[in-house]
Order: structure tokens, then C-alpha cells, then sequence
């Protein structure tokens, strides 16, 4: 609920601060979150913006994205096959057979892992920013994609866009998770946040990675628990045609 009103939210590690819609003429302020019965959040500062397309993409009305600002303090877990978000007021202990992925935070609240590409203990570490918002599952720039060792004439057009190109990266590392053939794209979706962000990025990861993983975010953000589900959900990553 936002002030008491029920609301669909997204979460969005893309932005710092909470966005609410302002299609119906909202405006940046302070508010109130609860989720479910139990977990009230007051005072949260919200810029406003028209998330009319996002709700389009979606085919949902998203009322609310839910910035890292607000979910590093949330100890929350995300668990898409299992269709649950759960929010905590106390931090949970680690689950037993999840691996601990290393969390850093870009100036402005970008949320980023170094990863490797590769299984070696010399193989290239990818440094790599977490864009829920972004449906595709890697995305990688040039200097990514020849860290994974895959050559750019290699890749092909990305089927039903003018300017991605798609490829796959043989291997990804997540914590102790190794996860093979890993989709991915190729085009000027790094720029902008580089510029933005004032850092240089190897590539994002997006929702389509995540998705199949129960996911857990604790200790203020600094801990990021990935536990593999069943029937090797955690390696069935999404193709990205």
C-alpha cells in the first residue's frame, strides 16, 4: 500500500530513490509503504515520474518502483518461480544451501558485482551493475564481451531490433554458482549509464538472470544470498530471442 492505497510496485534496482507514478498528477514527496499486514516503511522520499510505458511493457498498472535506497533496508526476498516477495524487519540467517555473492555500491546507488567469466582461477572478473529493469539476462560491452573470450564477429543481430546483437558468454560466475552458455546482448545500453554513473562497467545484469534464483538481500545491502531451486532452475537462464 502507498499512503494506504493499495498499489502493484516493481523492484528496481536501477534507480536510488523510490519513484511513484505521476500520470494522475502526483508529485515528489514523502510516503508510506506497507507490505502486506505486517511491514510499515514512513518517510520514504519519492521522486515522481510518468510510469505509464513501464505499465504498458508490463501490461500491469506500476504504481511505484521500489529504488535500492529503500531496499537495502528492507532484508528482503524475491523468488519468482515461487511467486513470492517477502520483506523483513529483522535480518535473516544465511539459508543452508545458498552461495554469498559480494555486493558494491556506485555513487548514486547503482548496485554492482564482480563476476568472472570463466571457471579458472586467472579467468577475467567483469565488473557488472544489477538492472532489474532490464528484461534481457546479460548485456555486456566490447571490452566485456572480449573478457569472456568471444569474438564480436561472431555475434548476430538480435531478431525484431535494429541495433543489438546477441551471442552467448560460455560461462558466468555468480558466488560459488557456475552458470553456462548465459545469454547475451550487444549494443549502446552501457553508455548512458557510464556516463551517468561516472564508472566504467563491463556489462549489467538483468531480471532475465535473476529470475531463476530465490533471492535474498540482507545487512543493509551488503549481503546478496542466491539460493539454487530445484530441478537446476538456477542454470535454465532465459534465451534472450
Amino acid at each position: 500500500e502507498i499512503n494506504g492505497e493499495p498499489a502493484l510496485g516493481m523492484i528496481a534496482t536501477q534507480v536510488p530513490e523510490a519513484v511513484i507514478d505521476a500520470s494522475n498528477g502526483a508529485e515528489p514527496s514523502w510516503i508510506s509503504l506497507r507490505f502486506g499486514e505486517r511491514v510499515e516503511v514512513r518517510d520514504v522520499p519519492a521522486l515522481a515520474k510518468d510510469l505509464s510505458g513501464i505499465s504498458r511493457q508490463l501490461g500491469a498498472p506500476v504504481r511505484v518502483l521500489l529504488g535500492m535506497h529503500l531496499l537495502r533496508h528492507l532484508n528482503l526476498t524475491f523468488d519468482l518461480p515461487g511467486q513470492q516477495f517477502v520483506v523483513r524487519t529483522f535480518e535473516p540467517p544465511p539459508p543452508p544451501q545458498a552461495t554469498t555473492v559480494k555486493v558494491d555500491y556506485l555513487r548514486g546507488g547503482g548496485m554492482l558485482v564482480r563476476s568472472a567469466l570463466g571457471s579458472d582461477a586467472g579467468a577475467p572478473v567483469a565488473s557488472l551493475l544489477v538492472d532489474t529493469g532490464m528484461d534481457y539476462p546479460l548485456a555486456l560491452d566490447d571490452g566485456g564481451w572480449k573478457k569472456a573470450g568471444v569474438a564480436l564477429s561472431t555475434l548476430r543481430p538480435l531478431t525484431g531490433t535494429t541495433d543489438l546483437e546477441q551471442g552467448v558468454v560460455p560461462l558466468l560466475q555468480l558466488g560459488a554458482f557456475e552458470l553456462p552458455e548465459v545469454p547475451a546482448v550487444r549494443g549502446k545500453l552501457l553508455e548512458p549509464l557510464e556516463e551517468t554513473l561516472g564508472v566504467d562497467l563491463d556489462g549489467v545484469i538483468g531480471a532475465g538472470l535473476l529470475a531463476p534464483f530465490r533471492v535474498t538481500l540482507t545487512a543493509g545491502g551488503r549481503t546478496l544470498w542466491l539460493e539454487d531451486l530445484p530441478a537446476g532452475l538456477a542454470t535454465d537462464v532465459p534465451e534472450v530471442d
